[in-house]
């Protein structure tokens, strides 16, 4: 009985031994395929992001380039009414008075300017702001 628990002891080893060295040469075998299978599920996710930011990017320049579009037209109108102004226009092209005529003091009633002779201005008189009294005991207005 003795020797049939020695015997018994010492195969539970071997078995044991050569479990753990299948299951080595299993870890040895498999390795590299668990690092290529961690590499490669890495590289999925970076492409993953990358396209996501390349569909952003394709969108902010769509938009870019619509707002230069915009801006284009705009510009060319701009020039075209700078070429052909007309009497609807801007107020800088409406300042184009012929001076020569027989009436020198008409302006546009649309103007968001007044127009007044020299003889006129000089008899205008503004009232003052505020008054308040100096040191030197004076009234000043301003």
């Amino acid at each position: 009985m003795a020797n049939d628990l020695s015997d018994s002891k010492l195969l539970r080893w071997h078995v044991t031994a050569e479990a753990e060295g299948a299951f080595a040469a299993l870890v040895a075998r498999h390795l590299p395929l668990v690092y290529q299978w961690n590499a490669i599920s890495q590289a999925r996710a970076s492409a993953d992001r990358m396209n996501q930011q390349l569909t952003t990017l394709e969108a902010d320049v769509a938009d870019l380039e619509l707002a230069q579009t915009r801006a284009e037209r705009r510009t060319a109108a701009l020039e075209k009414q700078l070429d052909h102004p007309s009497s609807t226009g801007p107020a800088a092209a409406r300042l184009a008075v012929d001076r020569s005529s027989e009436h020198p003091y008409l302006w546009d009633e649309t103007s968001p300017y007044v127009r007044l002779p020299k003889e006129v201005l000089s008899q205008v008189r503004f009232a003052p702001f505020a008054t308040r009294t100096a040191r030197d005991g004076k009234t000043e207005r301003y």
